[in-house]
């Protein structure tokens, strides 16, 4: 798909590097009907996550043509409002397929509607439990995956850490 990843500029040219998916080619959304058509069509769950975690918007901040569409919508220079832009692109594209979309925190936490939104899955380090009372008060279900995250920083030999978390002391406040 010639269109899907956002060339990377150097001082105004292409460098022959590409960044994250380009929220501003309709081909973008094209392929990614077909693509979640075709995985609708195979796996038969009701959830599909979609990711949204940890963007790099360094191609996008480099590119001009992606700065003239943030210019034309009003975005500014505000890159989680182009991100956000893409996400409720694509989760309007898996609700037509009767999905239930999962996104990374990130999303919730960057994104001032959360409307569109449906299952956030909570997977920082910190008081996690916070996040989840946020998302909760959003009106949102959620994913705990925070405590057993299993790239957080810590001993990787404390097993134990693991087992300490009561995620049903939490009770929906």
């Amino acid at each position: 798909q010639p269109d899907l990843l956002t060339p990377c500029y150097k001082g105004g040219t292409p460098s022959g590097t590409f960044g994250p998916v380009n929220p501003t080619s309709p081909s973008t959304y094209q392929f990614m009907a077909s693509l979640f058509k075709e995985v609708a069509s195979v796996f038969p769950d009701t959830y599909i996550h979609l990711g949204g975690d940890e963007v790099d918007f360094y191609c996008w901040r480099s590119n001009p043509y992606i700065r003239a569409f943030m210019h034309k919508m009003g975005f500014g220079v505000d890159f989680n409002k182009l991100e956000a832009f893409y996400i409720e692109k694509i989760v309007n594209i898996t609700s037509a397929l009767r999905k239930t979309s999962i996104v990374w925190q990130d999303v919730f936490d960057y994104h001032e509607q959360h409307k569109s939104l449906s299952v956030v899955e909570v997977w920082k380090q910190g008081c996690y439990l916070c996040e989840v009372r946020k998302v909760v008060k959003a009106g949102l279900r959620v994913i705990l995956a925070s405590p057993w995250y299993l790239d957080q920083p810590g001993p990787t030999h404390n097993w134990a850490r693991y087992y300490n978390v009561w995620p049903l002391a939490f009770k929906g406040q």
